[in-house]
């Protein structure tokens, strides 16, 4: 668990890409924004993940489709443009 482990110094930047190589919850990537965003609340945040952590065999064994679901969708928001 990652909450409220980061934190940022002054930023100079009017929009910054936050990557991260793997999500599971979203946690990294949300306080990283989290701290970004106290640091600079007006800062434009694009959240970009390499991949997710989940197999396949996990989704069928369950019988749900593979989907994103366990992302939280307060996360939405760091990569919609709309």
């Amino acid at each position: 668990m990652v909450g409220g482990v980061y934190t940022a110094g002054a930023v100079q930047a009017a929009t910054i890409v936050i990557l991260d190589d793997f999500a599971t919850r979203g946690s990294t990537i949300e306080d990283i924004a989290r701290a970004l965003r106290t640091r600079q609340p007006t800062i434009e945040l694009y959240g970009v993940v390499l991949a997710k952590n989940e197999r396949i065999e996990w989704s069928e064994r369950l019988g749900q489709p593979v989907s994103n679901g366990h992302i939280p969708r307060r996360l939405e928001d760091l990569w919609d443009t709309e």
